[in-house]
């Protein structure tokens, strides 16, 4: 009679092997998720809304928010589509103040020569009131900022 002792035969070594190994990756796998919570969380904002020019939606354009006041950072943007912007978290701004400006072209109805050639004239979206010099103010938060713009003509 022979005895066999738990853990001593290869095939028991091997599953062990095995057992340390899927517990290591399962380790690592923790480990790494937990180095994915971003940080940038709570110093950026997450922005989204709507922009309507006299009551309608702008169907194209550009949103950007550029820092004031004792707030630093870049300046975040992106673009409007049928009335509607979002920026995530990511590329957000930072938490504090912002002038919001609003650019973009739409063809007019006119035809313009340029070089000899027609082209199909384009006019500004906004009226220069909301560029560089926007009245347009809003305060970023940490996480979700639902900021919608109801802009109206010179």
């Amino acid at each position: 009679m022979s005895i066999t002792r738990f853990g001593s035969s290869r095939h028991d070594a091997g599953c062990n092997r095995r057992a340390t190994l899927l517990l290591a990756a399962l380790c690592l796998g923790i480990v790494a998720l937990g180095g994915c919570a971003d940080p940038d969380r709570s110093t950026r904002g997450e922005v989204s809304g709507t922009v309507l020019l006299n009551g309608a939606p702008v169907t194209t354009g550009e949103i950007q928010f550029v820092p004031v006041g004792p707030t630093s950072g870049p300046t975040s943007g992106g673009p409007i589509v049928d009335g509607k912007y979002h920026i995530g978290y990511k590329l957000g701004p930072g938490v504090g103040e912002y002038r919001v400006q609003f650019q973009g072209m739409r063809p007019s109805d006119r035809i313009v020569m340029i070089r000899g050639t027609e082209h199909q004239e384009l006019v500004d979206v906004f009226p220069s009131k909301y560029g560089p010099t926007s009245p347009e103010k809003r305060t970023i938060k940490p996480g979700k900022n639902e900021l919608d713009f109801d802009l109206k003509s010179e």
